[in-house]
């Protein structure tokens, strides 16, 4: 009976060895390969990214305008701004417009609470659709009405391809604003600007004399 019992033994050790050669296969192998140790520090591979999935930001310098401490003309302030791909860019120079400017003597004259609903460029004209605090909250005079509008007209002109603006407010266009009528798109207006004399060719000096001129006469008249 002992020389059955024998190849039995033997025959259930190489089944148990044959399970546990099968259950730590990948273990097994992954020694072999190492050349039978396992590193205790792997190296870790950095991981790839694409430059392209990376959100690019360009610096640009804008031209903002601003009334001048007499409120009758405005004056330019360059300022950088970063601009991303999904930047509506005058959406941006707006709310650039907004905020209080760096140079001494200059202001923001856009209401208090002005909200700008939406923007949008089609034929070199600019439809700015702004909330109604930007005529309830204005302080009034026909000299601030024109820093007002022209403070934003001259700037958003300031951009390629835009050389009028059209004024909305809460989606629907308005007659007047305080004084000056506001259903049509405005051109911009280079004579509000304050420029160096010394800067000025002649028929610019002329054409500025005449505009001052004609301007002091008007207010004397009103």
């Amino acid at each position: 009976m002992n020389k059955y019992i024998k190849p039995i033994w033997v025959s259930a050790a190489v089944l148990v060895v044959a399970i546990v050669l099968v259950a730590n296969f990948d273990n097994f192998r992954g020694l072999i390969n190492n050349g039978g140790s396992e590193d205790p520090n792997p190296t870790i591979l950095p991981e790839i990214t694409n430059p392209a999935d990376e959100e690019s930001v360009e610096k640009e310098i804008i031209t903002l305008y601003y009334a001048n401490s007499n409120a009758d003309k405005v004056a330019a302030e360059k300022r950088e701004v970063e601009i991303k791909k999904d930047t509506q860019i005058e959406r941006l120079v707006f709310e650039e417009l907004q905020k209080d400017p760096k140079s001494e003597g200059l202001h923001s004259v856009i209401p208090e609470g002005t909200k700008l609903l939406s923007a949008s460029t089609k034929d070199s004209i600019c439809t700015l659709d702004l909330s109604k605090e930007f005529v309830d909250n204005h302080p009034g005079g026909s000299a601030g009405e024109l820093m007002t509008l022209y403070s934003i007209i001259n700037t958003i002109t300031e951009l390629p391809g835009i050389d009028k603006v059209q004024f909305l407010i809460e989606g629907q266009k308005q007659e007047v604003y305080i004084h000056a009528v506001f259903n049509e798109p405005f051109k911009r207006n280079d004579k509000l600007i304050k420029t160096n004399p010394s800067e000025l060719t002649f028929m610019q000096y002329w054409d500025k004399f005449v505009y001052d001129h004609d301007f002091a006469n008007a207010e004397k008249v009103a």
